[in-house]
């Protein structure tokens, strides 16, 4: 009886919203990854590199071609890759994890 009584207090108070489930908080957006990008080399292309959450997929696109790269940062959060791009592209980086998406940050090919 007394289990019954309690089982119905709580769903009453949960009802009315007097008790608030842990889990509905907002959770904050992931951060951008930091992005360093080189000069392009003779063959179109330029090494992107910099530092995400550990174990993040770590996107590049090139917003003046639409093409793009996904990588993936090492357990210290670091990562490098290589995007077709030439001097003047911007260049957009973000991180995933699970299914959230950064911030995005936005890099411009310096000349060589």
């Amino acid at each position: 009886m007394k289990r019954a009584l309690r089982v119905l207090a709580l769903g009453a108070a949960l009802s009315l919203g007097v008790v608030a489930p842990a889990c509905y908080g907002p959770t904050l957006p992931l951060p951008p990854p930091t992005a360093l990008v080189s000069a392009p080399d003779g063959t179109g292309t330029v090494d992107l590199t910099g530092s995400a959450l550990p174990d993040a997929y770590v996107l590049a696109l090139n917003l003046d071609t639409d093409q793009g790269v996904i990588g993936r940062a090492d357990t210290g959060g670091r990562y490098a890759l290589r995007v077709q791009a030439t001097a003047g592209h911007t260049i957009e980086v973000w991180q995933m994890t699970t299914m959230d998406a950064g911030q995005h940050t936005t890099v411009v090919v310096p000349t060589p």
